[in-house]
């Protein structure tokens, strides 16, 4: 049944297309007969194209999204950087939200934390001041363009940096007690 009504729609198309179209345009709009019936051509053509695709197309289907292969903080950091375009010479939260992630990754790797108060001296030095600052502001603030860029050279250069990998199962320094002292 459905191959019978697909059938039907091609040739009520095709049938619409080669005399339809031409006696409109001849008879209604005054066209002469020649152009009149180059016009039908060029609507079967494409009357055709649209109900007999070439090989290999589905309209039906999806392209599917290309692959993504520049993963890593320097071409993240990279693509987010060309998307700055502010308003008068400010960045919106959602690009300063993104570098946040971003950087949240990255200082993960040299185990360290944005979040974390103990670290903010180490954060200080590995990044800079003004960096961490823009980076800890409160969610949905701006920043001026000048200081997101200089943030976002610095998130990328901790791609220089030797990651510090903390072992979890190692003791802290504070937990660490001498073993010739008495606990008591």
């Amino acid at each position: 049944m459905n191959r019978h009504r697909r059938h039907g729609r091609t040739v009520a198309v095709l049938i619409i297309a080669v005399l339809v179209i031409p006696a409109f345009c001849w008879l209604i709009l005054g066209m002469p007969p020649l152009q009149a019936m180059l016009l039908a051509a060029v609507a079967v053509i494409v009357a055709a194209v649209v109900r007999f695709p070439p090989d290999g197309v589905d309209p039906g289907y999806p392209e599917p999204p290309e692959p993504v292969r520049d993963r890593g903080a320097r071409r993240e950091a990279f693509r987010l950087s060309w998307n700055v375009a502010g308003r008068q010479d400010r960045v919106g939260s959602t690009l300063i939200t993104r570098l946040r992630q971003i950087a949240e990754r990255r200082l993960a790797d040299h185990g360290l934390r944005l979040d974390d108060p103990a670290d903010q001296d180490q954060l200080i030095a590995l990044i800079g001041a003004p960096p961490y600052r823009l980076l800890t502001q409160p969610p949905g603030s701006d920043a001026p363009t000048r200081s997101f860029l200089n943030a976002l050279t610095a998130i990328e250069r901790l791609a220089d940096h030797e990651p510090v990998h903390r072992n979890p199962a190692a003791p802290s320094q504070a937990s660490v007690q001498p073993a010739d002292k008495e606990i008591g």
